[in-house]
């Protein structure tokens, strides 16, 4: 989840040991000033470089210098600018974009299918190749599937219900999103009859599923005593919730 910034970090990191045992002391020995003047008198390659870089420092002193006495001159006017600038940022919250966690492309489409309880298998086997049919002439962008039946998965949940995974070619060899394949997909396969079938994009709040058990990214869940009501209710929600704009499969 955090691998380019493990790289940065580890790049960083020895980037800044290599000058530090290469570059650092290099410099300290060519660079370094006398004590007693401050700045190299000599004659050598080197004496305008440290009279330019004595000059340097101290106006970059002087400047700073000057700009923290008028600070300290000024106590209030400085420490109520700094606390006006807070506030002031405060207000430009509502319009910055807020997110769990970014949506990625983790190059992977995941199809599940399912038919009503009871179903055989045998059905369901016919039902799945249809959809991999579909699949593989709709998305050429595939590397390899991998479908699950029954229970051959350990998130199926009987012989009614099958799942496919699809694993597509590096992003730059493809122009399609893993989002882009999975909307196109999900109109294809609605058109099976008598089955369910529904379509996403691999990737994002994968541990956060795992306490939830759940792999929608929203989830709603109806609890109480009576199954009855329960399942109207959870119908009823289903309904309100169809409508939303960016729902889907719901």
């Amino acid at each position: 989840m955090f691998e380019q910034l493990s790289y940065v970090i580890g790049f960083s990191l020895i980037c800044s040991l290599a000058a530090a045992l290469t570059l650092v002391p290099m410099l300290a020995a060519r660079v370094r000033l006398p004590v007693s003047s401050g700045i190299d008198s000599g004659n050598g390659t080197g004496g305008w470089f440290f009279k330019i870089t004595a000059k340097f420092f101290k106006g970059l002193e002087d400047t700073y210098t000057s700009i923290l006495g008028l600070a300290l001159d000024h106590r209030l006017l400085t420490v109520g600018s700094a606390f006006l600038l807070l506030g002031a940022s405060l207000f430009l919250i509502p319009h910055v974009g807020v997110e769990l966690m970014p949506a990625s492309d983790e190059g992977e489409v995941r199809v599940n299918a399912e038919m009503a309880v009871g179903t055989r298998l045998e059905l369901m086997d016919r039902t799945f190749q249809e959809i991999e049919k579909i699949v593989y002439k709709a998305v050429p962008e595939i590397d390899n599937t991998v479908s699950f039946l029954g229970g051959s998965s350990w998130r199926a949940r009987g012989s009614n219900a099958g799942s496919m995974r699809i694993a597509l070619k590096p992003l730059k060899e493809r122009r399609r999103s893993s989002e882009e394949i999975a909307a196109d997909l999900r109109k294809k396969l609605n058109a099976i009859p008598g089955t369910k079938v529904r379509t996403r994009a691999g990737g994002g709040l994968f541990i956060l599923r795992i306490g939830t058990g759940g792999t929608d990214r929203v989830q709603i869940e109806v609890r109480g005593y009576d199954l009855e009501t329960s399942n109207e209710l959870a119908l009823r929600v289903e309904e309100v919730i169809t409508d939303i704009p960016g729902i889907t499969d719901a």
